[in-house]
Formats: C-alpha cells, sequence, structure tokens
C-alpha cells in the first residue's frame, strides 16, 4: 500500500507487512487463547474512536450544516467485534488458498444524513459531489467472483476455480453454492435500520 497516497483514514490504516503480522498475532493468539473474550481496556477505549466505518473529518456540532458528497451513496458497515469474530471464524475454519468476505449490512448516506440531522437538531446539508475515484457503491466480489462463490459459517468464500469439488462437503461441512447473487456490493445487501445506525454513530462518539 502506497503510504503517500492521502486520504481519511490512511493514517490509521495497516500497511503491507503490518497486515502479515496483525495474521500472524491473530493465529497465535486464537492458539493460546483457546476461548475468545472481547473488552477494550483503557487505551483501546481511548483509539476506539478511528475504528470506524463511518468517519467525521471533525466534530458535529448542534445546529451545524451537514456535508454531503451522494446521498444515494452506500457502504458496508462492520463493527470491531463483527470483524474480530469474523477474523477468529475465518482463522478457525481456513485450509489455505480461501478467500473469506464476512456478510454484513450497509447504510446509505442518506441514512446517515436523516439520523444525523435528528441528533444534532439541524435540518441543512450541503450535497458537494462525488470526489474524484470515489466510488458510489463497495463491491466484495464482483460478477466473475461470484461464479466461485460458496456459503460457509455465515461467511462468503471464494475457492480456486482449479479446486476438487468431491471432497467440498467433507472440507466444509455444510458448505452451499452462491445461487441467489450476481454481485455482492452495498446497494445490493440488506440495509441498517436507523436504531443500528443511531447506536453505532453514539458508541463512535461522533457527536
Amino acid at each position: 500500500m502506497d503510504k503517500q497516497k492521502r486520504g481519511l483514514d490512511i493514517e490509521f490504516s495497516l500497511k503491507g507487512k503490518e497486515i502479515k503480522k496483525f495474521r500472524e498475532d491473530i493465529n497465535l493468539a486464537y492458539n493460546l487463547l483457546g476461548k475468545k473474550y472481547f473488552f477494550r481496556n483503557k487505551s483501546e477505549k481511548k483509539s476506539k474512536i478511528f475504528r470506524r466505518s463511518i468517519f467525521a473529518s471533525k466534530d458535529i456540532n448542534k445546529n451545524e450544516k451537514i456535508t454531503i458528497t451522494d446521498p444515494n451513496m452506500t457502504r458496508f458497515s462492520i463493527t470491531m467485534n463483527q470483524a474480530l469474530d469474523f477474523i477468529l471464524k475465518a482463522t478457525k475454519n481456513g485450509h489455505g488458498s480461501e478467500i473469506f468476505i464476512p456478510k454484513v449490512k450497509a447504510y446509505s448516506l442518506q441514512q446517515i444524513v436523516d439520523i444525523l440531522s435528528n441528533l444534532t437538531k439541524t435540518k441543512e446539508h450541503t450535497i458537494i459531489g462525488i470526489r474524484p475515484g470515489e466510488k458510489q457503491h463497495e463491491s466484495l466480489i464482483n460478477s466473475d467472483e461470484m461464479r466461485y462463490a460458496w456459503s460457509y459459517e455465515n461467511m462468503f468464500m471464494l475457492l480456486n476455480e482449479l479446486h476438487d469439488d468431491k471432497n467440498l462437503e467433507k472440507t466444509y461441512p455444510g458448505i452451499k453454492k452462491v445461487k441467489d447473487l450476481d454481485v455482492y456490493s452495498s446497494d445490493k445487501t440488506q440495509l441498517l435500520t436507523t436504531d443500528e445506525i443511531t447506536e453505532n454513530i453514539k458508541d463512535l462518539q461522533l457527536l
């Protein structure tokens, strides 16, 4: 990953070797602990505001005008606990060469605007348009990859097209071929409810 690229989240995003070490640490922790317990220590509580799928470039004050790029834009949403669950589950069930993708909900920017307007007591917002290089929707599995997509342990799993299908059920008990999706994108998946988004915003201390 290019550290010279600029963006709202580049400063706290993992880079190449850091991602590899993170995976190694997860494997080590899984083998040592055996059981999973999620809790935040003092330092975690201070840094949790940077772990977000909804990002505010600055504090949002009461009655402040909200700026948005495109109200129809959608993004996938995953909480810290969901991410940890997914990593541990993928580590436990992986046999090598698979690509696991979490099954998560999404949200639209219009939902965010409506909820923030209610929470901050403001009805004004400005649409500034999509920025260069920004996507309207996120895609985690495209149409070509969907041919090799399976559903397993409440996750999506991509297998090598040359994988031997004869022993799939034995290797992955309960595995099912994905047949009802053409692509897996944020505009074609279940959206979070207003209550779920509101809870996430308050938990992330965006206000």
